[in-house]
This record gives C-alpha cells, structure tokens and sequence, in this order.
C-alpha cells in the first residue's frame, strides 16, 4: 500500500510515518526510507518505544536503497562495490606506484601528506566525470570557463591509467 502524506511540518509528516509504520509493523516486512539513514533510524528507534519487540523493518538512504538494488547488475558484471575509503586507498597505491617508478616525480613533495588520499580520489573523480560528459558539454564548459585547461593536467593520465576502472568498484584479479 502507498499512502502519501505531504505537510509543511515536519512533526506532522513524522506523526503520520509513526501511525502508518505502527499499523504495519510485525504484520509485514517494512522498508524505511528517508533523506539519511540516521533519518530512519530514529524513526524505527520512535517506533519501537511503543512495542515490545519489531522485526522485519529494513532502513536506508536513497543512496545506501540504490547501492544495494545495483549489487546484482554488478555481480554479473565482475564489479564489487567500493566504500570512498577504498577508494582512496586504490588512489594512492596507484600513486605510490607510478611515483615508486620514478614517472611522477611532481608528487613528491604531496605524496606523505595525511590529505593526499582523499585529494587525489576526489581529483580522479572529477578528471572521470570531465571525461564521461558529452563532447558537446566539453565544449559549452570551455566556452563558459575559458581559464578551465583543454585537457587533463600532466600526469594524472598515468595515475588514472594506474587504477581500475570505473574508480568506485574493483574488478577481481587485478
């Protein structure tokens, strides 16, 4: 059953989700979705004040509901989901080593830095997403931002080159 509720206070939405969950729940399995896990959580948290005991209630983000509905697609595919920390990590081993080999001496002086996991993977990120846009939206940007370089910095085609692709997932055996 869909029910929608819509209110300018949040207090009222939050009463309606409570009087909609506490019909259902122990009755049947039950998804809460809301802007944050932490949202949901203290949603299931409110509702099992009132009960003895719930079970069958699944929370998640919008993001964490589609992570998890992709998981099948990327099975087939060979691909395993990889948290932001994970790929960091991949992000600097395939810095470390293309620096260890002497090709990207610039990172020497980054390189030891606390930050330059997470700087390099962001950066990475967003070369990709550059990469993945359109030619026609290359050539809008480059009309609008005429100081944005043409193409991607010097060097950051070896470390790109240097980790899997697509950067959020791992392929096995590599």
């Amino acid at each position: 059953m869909i029910r929608v509720f819509v209110s300018p206070s949040s207090h009222n939405r939050l009463r309606a989700a409570l009087d909609f969950a506490h019909e259902r729940a122990g009755s049947a399995e039950m998804l809460v979705l809301a802007a944050t896990r932490e949202a949901a959580d203290d949603l299931v948290r409110e509702l099992t004040l009132s009960r003895r005991a719930t079970f069958g209630i699944q929370r998640a983000s919008p993001l964490q509901l589609a992570s998890r509905l992709s998981v099948p697609a990327m099975t087939e595919g060979g691909l395993a989901p990889a948290t932001g920390l994970a790929v960091q990590a991949v992000a600097a081993r395939a810095a470390f080593e293309v620096h260890a080999r002497g090709e990207l001496n610039t990172l020497g002086p980054v390189i030891e830095f606390p930050g330059f996991p997470a700087a390099l993977a962001e950066t990475l990120h967003e070369l990709r997403a550059r990469e993945s846009l359109p030619a026609s939206s290359r050539v809008r940007a480059r009309k609008t931002f005429p100081e944005s370089p043409p193409s991607t910095p010097r060097g950051s085609t070896r470390i790109c080159s240097a980790m899997p692709r697509p950067s959020t997932s791992w392929r096995p055996g590599r």
